[in-house]
């Protein structure tokens, strides 16, 4: 979690192993930016050879960022699997002043619900289940090929 000053309570954003990704794609050379952004990569990995500090901001530039859900702790779980569903991968939790108290993401509610299924019977019925009899996930499937090129440097 990021905040905008040292003594802030509130959350400004995220940086999460998706921004570390980009980052060292960056640096190793291996990111492909669009024409509008070829010029902050530069400056990143330049930054980066000459052993110059990054700022968390100048990086956060590189990766698409998911919107920020903040929810009170006071919030129902189903508030959490509506974010879930929609696509967000984290969710700040928030008590009474605002403050950001917790982080709730995907895999520790997949956690949550595999730990204590003795406790939900109709869920731990579910872990037989065929997935094509569930019918979740996605059916319409595009594949692209991808190679890698490689030149030889003398």
């Amino acid at each position: 979690m990021i905040r905008e000053t040292p003594d802030s309570k509130t959350a400004a954003s995220t940086f999460d192993a998706r921004d570390l990704n980009a980052y060292l794609l960056v640096v190793v050379g291996l990111a492909s930016p669009d024409e509008e952004n070829v010029a902050a990569y530069d400056e990143i990995a330049k930054k980066a050879q000459s052993q110059t500090p990054i700022l968390i901001r100048e990086i956060q530039s590189l990766s698409r960022k998911e919107q920020l859900v903040v929810l009170p702790a006071e919030s129902t779980l189903d508030g959490a699997m509506e974010a879930f569903g929609g696509g967000i991968h984290r969710i700040l939790v928030t008590n009474n002043a605002g403050d950001v108290v917790g982080v709730l993401n995907q895999l520790q509610l997949l956690e949550f619900f595999w730990n204590e299924a003795v406790n939900f019977p109709v869920i731990d019925r579910l872990y037989g289940s065929l997935l094509r009899d569930l019918q979740i996930g996605t059916q319409q499937i595009i594949a692209i090929k991808y190679a890698i090129h490689t030149a030889l440097v003398n």
